[in-house]
């Protein structure tokens, strides 16, 4: 595949052909997203043929989007950019013609809201858009639970007309998400809420009419949690491809279960769920999440993809005292703390500050804005103390010291942790969390319970006792490590600061609390510092991957040879059978040849004709038959017809098939008109269900 190494593509098969559009090349998700769209040729045994990038690429690059096709379309809707938090609401479109698309356009109605990793799917000729990462509709913390519905685009071509946002919204807001469509009916499995991975699996019906969802309802549970992988349906049968089950846990696992349906409705199957699930007997090569999956003709295909490995998390280079001097030692408006002896661009400077709260004074903040950015200050009691924490991307210039001015005179102490630029998320709004604690005036100040905001991670967390004045601490929150305490001035007019930190992957955090030397007015503070972005590794994943699929296929293909022995005059064809309206479709092609001595109008045929592919096939009604030379002229008369029948359940509501009540060809009749003095020895109506075993050939002209 072009760009091979790429993670939040999406594939799809249209007319013979895999596509792959989009997705991440960086080492971390996602700094680099690319608009490349992949597509290779799949032979009659299923392999693929050379990759080759289409003429046009996307008009902008995109990742974690969806690409799905309807009415003989591509259609790559929404995802992000560079920037995680560029959510995009644009639908590119473009139609392949051998393969090849040379136009991308925008089409006239985007999705309804801006979205990313979202689940999609397309069914009768509909684009679905189910929940994903957005600001605007259903959404809380960046997690929505929209579905989008597009109109109806049995052409394919532009969305002319706006999405219908009116279907029932899944009842739990995720990202990660796998969506398929499949018997009449949308299923969901899995997902991430920005905390905690789901294993759930839902479905819910769509009506034939409309193309709206209905009400969603459990299923059998995956058998772990596990988001950003990949679903598909075939034969009856659910598969779940990829994906991971916490930020660094990727499996190469395919799950499968069968889909359940009610057997013994009249008027059809009425799917009722999923089965239980289970793994596939083999493992693809490379454990990945957002890795694009693609099922045609028997052969399921899974390209792209990538694991992150956990990061080590935020490292801690250096602790700096200040804790003498006016403004520590003594009652002052300034108050000059002291940086680390270096620092370099885009190091977290992390400072806790505590002060006799006498006033209680205000904080001049020393940078103005874009500088020191105060994260908390609580104030525990009126004569004392305060705790502040202040946080600063170093630009390697900070300075000795730096000023950090109170509204009236105060003692005070403080310490700044340096923490490498490498190490940590390096976004102080969306990559540190605090949670302060009600002041106390015991001898145990206790940290409150923390979560982060962005989910279990390798985070550096952080205890904070502010006093006013400690005289030292006994024991430190359980497994903190490098306690660290300090006091400036003493008594009633004095602060003291004390800290410690842990590496802990949680995304919930509630320490126990500090044993201080003396009881004492004060405020304690947990914190904790997101770890950088992790790395991805492609390893396994710069490939397309496909396998067979054991269970029974769901298209029954025949052929048949009519030789009628003389030129005669096809009119019609008709074909009968067996429909209960079950989602079964009836397909249908022939080629024509005339003798090679004849009596038509045209010349004498030693090949065949163009053939002629009528598609779906409405049972018990004529179609026109039309003989056909290799030009495609009409040539009135013929001797041999050749028929391809396909009977394809793979969509129909339900499995398996009750024969009793279809989908089955009956009879298969071609009406002519012959010379009534030549005998026809080897014309022949397809009367009777004249079927073929299971392991019969399949011949194709």
């Amino acid at each position: 595949m072009t760009n091979p190494n790429r993670v939040g593509a999406s594939s799809t098969v249209l007319n013979g052909k895999l596509y792959t559009a989009g997705g991440c090349i960086s080492t971390t998700d996602c700094t680099d997203a690319v608009n490349t769209v992949s597509y290779a040729t799949i032979d009659a045994n299923g392999a693929l043929g050379t990759w080759t990038n289409t003429t046009a690429a996307l008009p902008g690059d995109r990742a974690w989007g969806k690409l799905l096709s309807a009415g003989g379309t591509l259609y790559y809707l929404g995802g992000q950019t560079d920037t995680a938090t560029d959510y995009r609401t644009e639908v590119y479109w473009g139609t392949p013609s051998s393969g090849n698309v040379s136009t991308w356009s925008t089409a006239a109605n985007g999705i309804p809201n801006a979205r990313t990793k979202f689940g999609a799917a397309s069914w009768n000729n509909r684009l679905y858009v189910v929940a994903g990462e957005g600001t605007a509709g259903t959404c809380s913390a960046g997690a929505c639970t929209n579905v989008y519905v597009s109109p109806q685009l049995n052409s394919g071509g532009d969305i002319g007309s706006a999405w219908n946002t009116t279907s029932t919204s899944i009842n739990v807001a995720r990202s990660g998400l796998a969506v398929t469509a499949y018997a009449n009916n949308l299923y969901l499995f899995g997902g991430y809420d920005g905390t905690s991975y789901f294993s759930d699996s839902q479905f819910a019906q769509i009506n034939a009419t409309t193309g709206l969802v209905g009400s969603w309802t459990y299923s059998t549970s995956l058998p772990a949690p596990i988001a950003f992988g990949e679903s598909f349906a075939a034969n009856g049968y659910m598969y779940l491809v990829g994906g991971r089950s916490s930020n660094y846990a990727c499996d190469p696992t395919t799950f499968v279960a069968p889909i359940s349906a009610n057997t013994t409705i009249a008027t059809g199957n009425n799917p009722t769920g999923i089965g239980a699930w289970y793994e596939a007997n083999q493992r693809f090569s490379g454990a990945r999440y957002g890795n694009g999956v693609a099922y045609s003709d028997g052969k399921a295909y899974v390209s792209g993809g990538a694991c992150a490995s956990a990061p080590a998390g935020p490292s801690v280079t250096s602790v700096t005292t200040t804790n003498t001097g006016a403004g520590f030692a003594t009652d002052s408006t300034t108050h000059n703390v002291t940086m680390p002896a270096t620092t370099a661009a885009g190091d977290l400077l992390l400072m806790f500050y505590s002060y006799d709260s006498n006033g209680p004074p205000t904080v001049t903040d020393p940078d103005g804005a874009g500088g020191w950015t105060v994260l908390s200050a609580v104030n525990s009691a009126t004569n004392g103390a305060f705790g502040s924490v202040w946080a600063k991307v170093a630009t390697g210039s900070d300075g000795a010291t730096v000023n950090f001015a109170t509204s009236n005179t105060q003692s005070a102490a403080a310490q700044v942790y340096r923490i490498a630029a490498n190490s940590w998320s390096g976004n102080i709004s969306t990559g540190i969390s605090v949670g302060n604690a009600a002041g106390s005036t015991s001898a145990a100040p206790n940290p409150p319970s923390l979560t982060t905001s962005w989910g279990s991670d390798v985070n550096r967390w952080f205890v904070y006792a502010a006093g006013g004045t400690h005289t030292g601490v006994t024991t430190y929150p359980t497994n903190y490590t490098s306690g660290t305490y300090a006091n400036g001035n003493t008594g009633t007019n004095g602060a003291s600061v004390a800290t410690a930190t842990r590496l802990l992957t949680a995304a919930t955090e509630d320490p126990a609390a500090f044993a201080m030397a003396n009881s004492q007015t004060s405020v304690a503070f947990t914190v904790a510092v997101r770890p950088a972005a992790p790395t991805l590794t492609y390893t396994g994943a710069d490939e397309v991957q496909q396998t067979a699929l054991l269970s029974q296929p769901q298209i029954a293909r025949y052929s048949l040879l009519m030789d009628t022995d003389t030129d005669v005059y096809p009119n019609a064809w008709v074909m009968s059978g067996i429909d209960n309206s079950v989602g079964a479709k009836w397909q249908l092609k022939y080629r024509s040849m005339s003798n090679t001595t004849t009596n038509c109008t045209s010349p004498a045929m030693t090949t065949w004709g163009q053939e002629t592919i009528f598609g779906n096939v409405s049972l018990f009604t004529p179609g026109v038959y039309i003989p056909k030379n290799a030009a495609g002229t009409n040539i009135n008369c013929s001797r041999f017809f050749f028929f391809n029948v396909a009977v394809d359940s793979s969509q129909a509501y339900g499995y398996p098939d009750d024969v009793t009540r279809g989908p089955t060809i009956d009879s298969l009749t071609l009406q002519f008109t012959g010379d009534p003095s030549k005998r026809l020895m080897h014309g022949r109506t397809f009367t009777g269900g004249l079927q073929q075993p299971v392991d019969t050939p399949y011949y194709s002209f």
